[in-house]
């Protein structure tokens, strides 16, 4: 009988303890889990309800921000005038913008949707004016990575990622 009795303590108390433990001390360590499809069905639920660029904006860099644990970053898409990519979300006083004349716009642009890291600055295969260019942009972006938005081709935007809470890399 005791066997029975301890096996059932196991299954129906100390799990459910060792699982709650567990997830709070993923959340103190910065390991974050998600469920993708849970994310994707949510976005797309949301973005399907809304035609308002400041409520997709800030859903889309919440839902990032969360999903990655970000400190920093944003949303920069071309201006109306199409001079220079701004920081849309969150909008911040002084908040940074590059010009599309810049080197490192060109990079993303060439890159063909391929996300640019702090390491990608090393490539030998970048210029040394691109490889100064994107070390001094993702400095001014206080961004370790910049994943661009293109439609049909074209370069309308990227999302900058600062620092991670956990201080890890982006992989």
């Amino acid at each position: 009988l005791f066997p029975l009795l301890f096996t059932l303590t196991a299954v129906f108390l100390i799990n459910p303890i060792k699982e709650y433990l567990q997830r709070g001390v993923d959340r103190v360590f910065f390991r974050l889990h998600y469920q993708p499809q849970k994310i994707l069905d949510t976005a797309s639920a949301v973005l399907a309800a809304t035609l308002n660029l400041e409520e997709i904006l800030s859903f889309i860099w919440h839902t990032v921000q969360e999903t990655l644990g970000l400190e920093q970053g944003g949303v920069f898409l071309l201006t109306t005038d199409e001079t220079a990519y701004a920081q849309f979300h969150p909008h911040l006083a002084g908040s940074p913008s590059l010009p599309v004349t810049h080197v490192f716009v060109r990079t993303l642009q060439q890159r063909g949707g391929r996300a640019f890291t702090l390491y990608d600055c090393l490539d030998p295969l970048l210029s040394i004016e691109a490889q100064a260019a994107s070390r001094s942009a993702l400095k001014y972006l206080c961004a370790q990575a910049v994943t661009p938005l293109l439609l049909k081709g074209k370069l309308i935007g990227f999302l900058a990622f600062g620092r991670k809470a956990s201080g890890a890399f982006f992989s």
